[in-house]
């Protein structure tokens, strides 16, 4: 904590200034968490930190960690980096830790050196007017970062989507599709469930559901043709997740139809 009350003066309630360091020990940090937000930037060398799980992030110099409260994060690899811990509203946390690249910003490594040397001089209101500045500097970019892929994201979505559209009815898998996207399962998935709300093959499986019951209007495909049309593998397949889906079977679905005059 900056446990000087003047810098205290300067501060804003929406940013709250609490740590300003810097490290190039030839040691790794253990797992630890805390209870504000940290910006870990790499002046040189490179270094792995973990989450005590599966999510492993490797950073170089011009990379930064952005790790919110409570986050269980490590340092690994001999690196010497600029640490800047702060405050702000929940609201505006990171979700989980983050790695930004920064390798591009001319203005982040020189503000972090300058703040870091403002700081062992106790020249508070600069500290923090700067401090603030990065952090300001930094949301920006995120955003529009954020922005940039957001829009690629949905256009990858819309592509998505009309292969799907052309493709349902044959032997479609989240691969083949992700390969026909030239991305990742994963990425894919994830554009799914923030813009649909579901995985890609849920997605997948949904969509031939409901081609299935606009096809039943149709007198002269029988169910099993139905079924094939749409892409299930086998007819008692389709009657299952029909019935699962709609509370009801083809079959009692299309007299329903009849009798609605649909």
């Amino acid at each position: 904590m900056l446990k000087s009350s003047t810098i205290q003066e300067y501060m804003l309630p929406q940013f709250k200034l609490e740590t300003v360091g810097d490290f190039s020990e030839r040691r790794d940090v253990r797992h630890h968490a805390h209870t504000h937000t940290e910006l870990v930037y790499i002046l040189n060398g490179q270094c792995v930190s973990d989450n005590g799980g599966n999510n492993t992030l490797t950073a170089g110099a011009g990379m930064a960690y952005l790790i919110p409260p409570g986050a269980v994060h490590n340092q690994k690899g001999f690196c010497t980096t600029i640490f800047l811990g702060f405050t702000i509203p929940a609201e505006e946390e990171p979700d989980e830790m983050l790695l930004l690249d920064l390798r591009n910003d001319t203005l982040v490594r020189r503000w972090l050196e300058d703040l870091l040397q403002l700081y062992r001089n106790n020249r508070h209101g600069e500290v923090y007017a700067l401090a603030l500045a990065i952090y300001w500097h930094i949301c920006d970019g995120i955003r529009q970062q954020q922005t940039i892929l957001g829009f690629q994201q949905e256009s990858l979505l819309n592509s998505a989507i009309i292969y799907i559209d052309n493709n349902y009815s044959k032997k479609i898998t989240a691969g083949s599709i992700a390969r026909s996207m030239h991305c990742s399962v994963a990425t894919l998935n994830n554009c799914f469930r923030r813009y649909a709300g579901k995985s890609l093959m849920r997605y997948v499986y949904d969509f031939r559901l409901s081609i299935g019951k606009q096809l039943l209007s149709n007198d002269y495909l029988s169910i099993g043709e139905i079924a094939w049309r749409c892409g299930f593998s086998s007819l008692n397949y389709f009657v299952r997740a029909f019935h699962q889906r709609y509370g009801m079977t083809p079959g009692e679905m299309r007299k329903q139809q009849k009798k609605s005059g649909f």
